[in-house]
Formats: structure tokens, C-alpha cells, sequence
């Protein structure tokens, strides 16, 4: 949510990346600056601490909306400003390269909504999402009219994406280990016992438990949303080498689109209490196992490493 933040993060990076590409360190240093700027206009975070500012409480998401389209004309004029000042020549072998055509473009996508295991991961983590989604959505709701905290909301939303964000990290020291599939199958369980233990808690209580337990649960469906998502993106795109470019548009695609709207339903169910919202994190949760399950062959990857099958691709579409 800080430009400062993420230049401070990723400049060495940026830098490196720059220098091994042959490219200048200047403009690739000023497209960082540039991108982490378009963030901060629909940085959930600072949304949330502006309107808490300025008393526009339970608008975050009007507000967004409002400023998604300049954002997206912002970073399309920059992103092709830096792609011209950076232009590279074709490092792709002659032989290895492809014509620009709806033909083959067509034949690419058609490999990718083709395979089992994209396919399931895909829509395995629209799923995931969806539920990711609504808890943005909904959040501030639950914290004010539920448990009469809003006035800490900034405070409590703060604590819990501190938690996402170490799993993330988290995520690329773990996963070297056991691997992406057996890392999201044991996550993606832990996810689900989480969520019934929410909605356990929620009906018990008469739809809003101990906020200490709520926050708690969240915790650890936060963390397992950080876990989830990237290995499950990882597993969608694995089988996709060839076609990696269409692979990864459509993925994103339907993950963002299909999620948030999945998000929107979810909200729109919101009755006073926390019971609908655990509902569909457990819905969604469950969904995401049997689609995992379905793009596996029937298993999953939990107590001990399993081979994946090999997925032959052509190497290119011609």
C-alpha cells in the first residue's frame, strides 16, 4: 500500500533485472515508481485509512470503482510509455517463433481450456478468490455492525493482511521444500477445518462469535489464502510452457473476473450476522477441493509427496 515501501523493496531488483537484460537501470527504476503509484490508487489499505479520514466510512468500495478506470488508462499509457523507451529485440530462436494470428492464437487458448489440470486449478482458485473477495467486501460490515469495533477497523484489517503478507513470504521458503502441490493440498484442508470452525462458532453464537475466535480463524484463512492462490496459479500454468503467454491471460483473466463477481454474490448475502459469510468461505473452500481433486484424478498431495503426471505439451503452436 506505499510507494516508498515497494521502491524500497524491489529497487535492487528492479536494478538487477535491468542490468541482466541490458536495459536502462533508469527507466526501469522510474516504471517501478510508475506502477507502485498505480497501486496505491486502489490500495485496499489506503482506501480504507483515507475514508476512515475523511468520514466516508462503508464507501471503500465505491471509491475503488470510481478510481479503477483512471488507473487502468494511468498504467496502460505508462506501461507502453516504458515498453517503447525499453524496446528489446527478439531473443526467441527464428525457427521457434509464431505469426501473430487469430488462427494460432485460437489453437492456444484451446490448449489451455483443454487440460485437465489448468482447468481445475483455475477454477480451483477462482473459488479461492471469490472468497478472498467477499471478505474484503464485507469485512468492515462485520467488524462495525457485528462486533461494534469499527472505530478499530483500520487497526484489525491492518493486523490481518500483516498475516497474509507473512505467509507470503512465508510461501517461497516452504515450497522450495515440499513443493507446490503438497503445500496448497495441506493448506487448502487446513482452510476448510478454519472455515467450519467459523460457521461452528457463528451459529453457536447466535451469528456473531467471540471476536477473539473470529479473529483467529480469519488468521489462518487469510494465511492459507496466501498460501493457496500462488501455488495454485503455479499449478495451472505448469503444463503450459508451450503456450505460456495465452495460458497465463486466461488464467488471470477468469480469476479476477469470475472471483470478483463470485465476491459480489457473497457480499450481497450479508444479513447482520457472520453465518452467511463463514458459509461461503466453507462453500468455497469445499468447491476448491473437489476441483483440485477432479484436476488430480481423484487425490490429493497431503501426508507424502505423489509424482505429478507428465502433461506432454508441443513445444510450440503452430
Amino acid at each position: 500500500g506505499s510507494a516508498t515501501f515497494g521502491n524500497m523493496m524491489f529497487a535492487l531488483l528492479q536494478v538487477s533485472a535491468a542490468d541482466r537484460a541490458g536495459l536502462s537501470e533508469t527507466t526501469v527504476l522510474a516504471a517501478q515508481m510508475l506502477g507502485a503509484n498505480a497501486g496505491n490508487m486502489v490500495s485496499v489499505v489506503n482506501v480504507v485509512a483515507a475514508a476512515a479520514v475523511v468520514g466516508l466510512l462503508r464507501q471503500e468500495g465505491a471509491i475503488i470503482r470510481f478510481t479503477l478506470l483512471p488507473m487502468l488508462y494511468y498504467t496502460t499509457a505508462a506501461g507502453l510509455l516504458a515498453l517503447w523507451m525499453t524496446r528489446m529485440s527478439e531473443t526467441l530462436a527464428p525457427e521457434h517463433r509464431g505469426d501473430l494470428n487469430m488462427g494460432r492464437l485460437g489453437r492456444a487458448a484451446k490448449m489451455v481450456v483443454s487440460n485437465r489440470q489448468t482447468v481445475g486449478y483455475t477454477l480451483a482458485m477462482t473459488s479461492m478468490y471469490g472468497g478472498f473477495t467477499s471478505y474484503l467486501a464485507s469485512s468492515e460490515l462485520i467488524f462495525g455492525d457485528v462486533f461494534g469495533v469499527g472505530e478499530r477497523f483500520p487497526v484489525i484489517f491492518g493486523g490481518l493482511a500483516i498475516v497474509m503478507g507473512f505467509g507470503m513470504l512465508l510461501n517461497a521458503r516452504i515450497v522450495r521444500q515440499v513443493g507446490s502441490a503438497r503445500l496448497s493440498h495441506v493448506t487448502l484442508m487446513t482452510y476448510v477445518v478454519a472455515a467450519v470452525v467459523l460457521l461452528a462458532t457463528a451459529m453457536l453464537g447466535g451469528g456473531a462469535p467471540p471476536l477473539w475466535a473470529f479473529l483467529l480463524t480469519m488468521a489462518v484463512v487469510l494465511f492459507g489464502h496466501a498460501l493457496i492462490i500462488p501455488n495454485f496459479n503455479t499449478m495451472a500454468m505448469a503444463p503450459m510452457g508451450a503456450v505460456a503467454g495465452m495460458a497465463s491471460s486466461i488464467v488471470g483473466a477468469v480469476q479476477v473476473a469470475a472471483g470478483a463477481l463470485l465476491g459480489a454474490v457473497i457480499d450481497r448475502m450479508y444479513d447482520g450476522t457472520v453465518v452467511p459469510f463463514a458459509a461461503s468461505l466453507l462453500t468455497c473452500g469445499v468447491v476448491a477441493v473437489g476441483l483440485v481433486a477432479w484436476a488430480e484424478g481423484g487425490t490429493l498431495t497431503l501426508l507424502r509427496r505423489r509424482p505429478q503426471p507428465a502433461q506432454p505439451v508441443p513445444s510450440a503452436v503452430r
